[in-house]
């Protein structure tokens, strides 16, 4: 799997999924081909829901998978990790932005699965949450 472009999957309860896929092409002023989002809506059932991921993963079979959800712990957490039958697929559960674009930047960049340093990107991720109030106080 060396060299081959990976595919993303945004999982979340609800429309949030939808809501960073909506906000990354905003930001890079792009379509973002390379990625996916699977909603877990009110309503669906945990059943209904995992035959959706099965589908999306099955959809991107050929290749590396990163997917993303909201809530460790969450359904959509957990129906991730149910397909976790060989490791073409990693998980990080906790998503915002900083993260997700860096992972958009890596894609564009034509990195595989294997070149990112997924402890450091979550370091970046979690470094990119400010209190700024705290922040402006230092400054003045």
């Amino acid at each position: 799997m060396a060299n081959q472009l990976f595919h993303i999957v945004i999982t979340t309860h609800s429309t949030l999924c939808e809501g960073y896929l909506k906000a990354t092409k905003l930001i890079l002023m792009n379509d973002a081909t390379g990625i996916s989002a699977v909603p877990f809506k009110e309503n669906t059932s945990p059943d209904d829901f995992e035959e959706s991921m099965k589908e999306i993963i099955s959809q991107h079979h050929l290749q590396p998978l990163i997917i993303l959800t909201d809530l460790i712990g969450g359904t959509p957490n957990n129906v991730s990790i149910k397909q976790l039958n060989n490791n073409r697929i990693q998980i990080i559960a906790g998503i915002n932005l900083p993260l997700l674009l860096e992972l958009l930047m890596a894609q564009s960049a034509g990195k595989s699965i294997e070149e990112i340093d997924f402890k450091e990107l979550l370091n970046n991720s979690q470094k990119s949450m400010v209190h700024i109030n705290s922040l402006l106080k230092d400054v003045s």
